[in-house]
């Protein structure tokens, strides 16, 4: 059963999946990855001064109502948007993605400037930029995005120990995590949802409960593709029921945000495809992710390997594959991440 939307996944597919490969793989052979590295960079130290700045505004009372997203449009839900993404969630994954692209420009200029790196001046740009996109995670309020980011960073300070980069390259990141770590203690509502995480009481909690009910009727061949939203409405809790009518408070309009997706990709695949599907398709994906941080002997490639591997367990407890920009930024690093070593051994930069 494809479902009503196949035809539209189709073509969503095109996006997320054909094109960030096929663009990897122009990419790799005319060896243009540091300047696709500059201008991912660029354009997303954009987004998070814009994100920055319109969710400065959004929170004094000043924005136009319906305006929410960069000014221009309206977000379903304003209080969880920041820049150009609708789910402040979704923005933290991305930055994962990009912050280790980021760092692999780091590792470029330590190679050529060992003595001035902080001299140089696009050192320095790096380096705020990675500042102020771990400060536009915390200011989008994205709790979870504080802690992926965390360990993304925290992963990648001990692969930098593990390699022996120099101690001026690992110095800043260890400031970043410090002071991410102690901004994550001192929100009450991070602190709250920990509480009722260890009590049992969570919104999650009683989502993944509900979907995981839903997987024990049809654990080996799944529902269909895109069955959840239909499928997800039998199975529902009554505490799932009322927190939804809580949510929609805050929204422009009556609608349903949370019957459309379980708050985690890996559990709705299986619902979805099955064990059967998953063992086929997904399963091979993370294995081979997972083993490129032991396997891979370049530092960039690593670095690029650890972030995919983050946005995986992000998967577990959220849903980052169902954005577009997401999606097609994982599917591209993984793309050069694959196909490296047929190019040129590592990451050419």
């Amino acid at each position: 059963n494809f479902g009503d939307n196949f035809y539209q996944n189709l073509k969503l597919s095109f996006f997320t999946i054909l094109l960030p490969f096929s663009f990897g793989i122009i990419v790799l052979k005319l060896k243009l990855i540091k300047p696709t590295f500059w201008a991912l960079t660029a354009s997303t130290g954009i987004l998070v001064l814009l994100g920055l700045y319109y969710r400065f505004q959004y929170l004094q009372g000043n924005s136009f109502a319906g305006s929410e997203i960069l000014g221009l449009w309206q977000a379903p839900e304003p209080r969880i948007s920041f820049a150009s993404f609708t789910y402040k969630n979704h923005w933290s994954a991305y930055v994962i993605l990009v912050l280790s692209v980021c760092l692999c420009l780091f590792l470029q200029i330590l190679k050529t400037r060992v003595f001035a790196f902080f001299r140089c001046k696009k050192s320095v740009l790096l380096l705020v930029f990675t500042i102020i996109s771990v400060l536009s995670v915390f200011y989008s309020s994205s709790n979870s995005g504080l802690i992926f980011v965390f360990l993304f960073l925290l992963s990648s300070i001990l692969l930098f120990s593990l390699k022996k980069i120099s101690l001026k390259l690992i110095t800043p990141f260890v400031l970043i995590s410090i002071v991410l770590a102690s901004l994550s203690l001192t929100k009450s509502v991070f602190l709250d949802r920990i509480k009722d995480l260890f009590s049992g009481d969570s919104f999650r909690l009683n989502l993944w409960s509900d979907i995981i009910n839903q997987i024990q009727l049809k654990t080996f061949w799944g529902y269909g593709l895109d069955s959840y939203k239909t499928i997800n409405g039998i199975f529902q809790s009554t505490e799932i029921t009322s927190a939804r009518v809580q949510n929609l408070q805050g929204a422009h309009q009556q609608y349903i945000p949370i019957t459309i997706h379980a708050h985690t990709d890996f559990l709705q695949i299986l619902s979805e495809i099955g064990f059967i599907g998953s063992s086929l398709i997904i399963f091979p994906i993370i294995f081979g992710v997972v083993s490129w941080i032991f396997t891979k002997p370049s530092t960039k490639s690593n670095l690029t390997a650890i972030s995919l591997n983050i946005i995986l367990l992000y998967s577990i407890v959220d849903f980052p594959f169902r954005n577009i920009a997401v999606s097609s930024m994982f599917v591209f690093l993984l793309s050069i991440n694959a196909l490296s070593e047929k190019y040129k051994r590592g990451l050419y930069l």
